[in-house]
């Protein structure tokens, strides 16, 4: 009887040693599982990171990690992720820096040009008014008076033989061998430069000077050996 109970209780405590054994294999198992699940999601993860799905790329990560294994590949799929948002939000700044420069470009060209366009228009504007004003003088004037006149001193000087040339208009001295005359009116008007030479006793000076055809009367005044030129339009 005792043998009998002393067998029982060793084949008792074998029991309860060899019981436990299944039930380890079968956490091994779970654990294989878990680690096969985070793998196929981190790269499930890197795949959306690459296809810069981000939002979806974050969620796979956050589920990968309530398994809590495979850390290192979990750290290692996130930084992929990260990098590549980091990638695309660098793109895109560029982008939008380029976008603003070649906006800013466009806006400096458009203010170049319509400067220019202004300045075109103001040149316009001034050559229309000058020829209006010319056209307007010229036509209101026939002639023009221009006297030669020296200034001697007390000895006095001969003023004779003004002729004047160029312009648009024609010179008729009031005589021959006169000392002044009158500028008329040509084909093209009245306004425009001319060239004048004139003697004083024996000597000749000449110059040029400018009609406007405002003015009905030139005078020419000039000291003895042609120094001191001085003209006046009224």
């Amino acid at each position: 009887m005792f043998r009998l109970l002393l067998l029982g209780f060793i084949l008792f405590n074998t029991l309860q040693i060899v019981a436990p054994t299944p039930i380890y294999a079968m956490s091994l198992d779970d654990d294989e599982e878990d680690a096969e699940d985070v793998a196929d999601l981190l790269a499930q993860a890197k795949k959306e990171g690459k296809n810069e799905s981000f939002s979806k790329a974050n969620a796979l990560l956050k589920k990968a990690k309530m398994y809590g294994v495979s850390r290192d590949d979990t750290k290692e799929a996130s930084r992929y992720v990260a990098g590549k948002k980091q990638a695309r939000d660098d793109r895109l700044e560029r982008k939008r820096k380029e976008k603003e420069r070649l906006a800013r470009v466009k806006r400096e060209r458009e203010k170049r040009e319509e400067r220019a366009r202004l300045a075109r228009q103001r040149q316009r504007q001034r050559k229309q008014s000058y020829s209006s004003s010319s056209s307007s003088s010229s036509s209101s004037l026939d002639y023009v008076m221009v006297t030669f006149n020296s200034v001697c001193g007390f000895s006095g000087c001969i003023d004779k033989n003004l002729h004047i040339s160029g312009g648009p208009g024609s010179f008729s001295p009031n005589y021959s061998g006169a000392y002044s005359g009158a500028i008329h009116k040509g084909y093209n008007g009245l306004a425009g430069r001319y060239s004048w030479s004139a003697q004083l006793d024996r000597t000749v000076c000449s110059g040029s000077f400018y009609v406007s055809g405002r003015k009905r009367n030139i005078t020419i005044s000039i000291h003895k050996d042609c120094y001191g030129l001085y003209i006046s339009e009224y």
